[in-house]
């Protein structure tokens, strides 16, 4: 039996990661220990060696693809954030028919 926190090294995720999992019942504890922490077994989740591998390599993919993306956003040129002035988000009035 393995705590979250292991399971999280073993899976190369965050532990949050893996309570958020237990929130939404996508990967459930097996057992809860004297002292209510939780614990999972690989084989009654139904998870292999093959399956750990596979796990890690779409964390790992992942995580580059996240760096990646940071390191593009932090060379593209940033743009001044300007407001029109206020005139320019006037709409002019016209006069209605019995209004001159």
């Amino acid at each position: 039996m393995l705590t979250i926190g292991r399971l999280a090294e073993r899976f190369g995720l965050s532990r949050s990661t893996l309570l958020y999992y237990d929130s939404i019942e996508l990967l459930s504890p097996s057992a809860r220990s004297d002292a209510n922490y939780r614990l999972y077994s690989l084989e009654s989740l139904g998870i292999g060696d093959e399956e750990v591998s596979r796990i890690r390599q779409w964390s790992e993919e992942a995580q580059t693809h996240r760096s990646d993306n940071r390191a593009r956003r932090s060379r593209s040129p940033q743009l001044p954030r300007s407001r029109p002035p206020a005139a320019a988000t006037l709409v002019e009035r016209r006069p209605g028919p019995n209004e001159e």
